[in-house]
């Protein structure tokens, strides 16, 4: 017998306009060291999908810089 312990609710994902509102945002711009965490913290979320405390976790040696532009994680 398992016991039904209630629904998990789950999270509703962000439409192409919610990332566009939000890299819009001026409290996510690059025009200051605050702001360009902020920024740099939501790319993390989109990119890498870090949950919980992850993000506080990474380190600079876990990335791969590119001549091109491009990283690696």
């Amino acid at each position: 017998m398992t016991k039904k312990l209630g629904k998990i609710k789950g999270s509703a994902a962000l439409t192409w306009q919610n990332i566009a509102d939000i890299l819009s945002n001026p409290a996510t711009s690059i025009l200051t060291p605050d702001t360009l965490v902020k920024r740099a913290f939501f790319h993390n979320v989109l990119l890498l999908a870090c949950q919980g405390g992850e993000h506080y976790r990474l380190q600079i040696d876990q990335f791969n810089f590119h001549d091109d532009d491009g990283i690696d994680f």
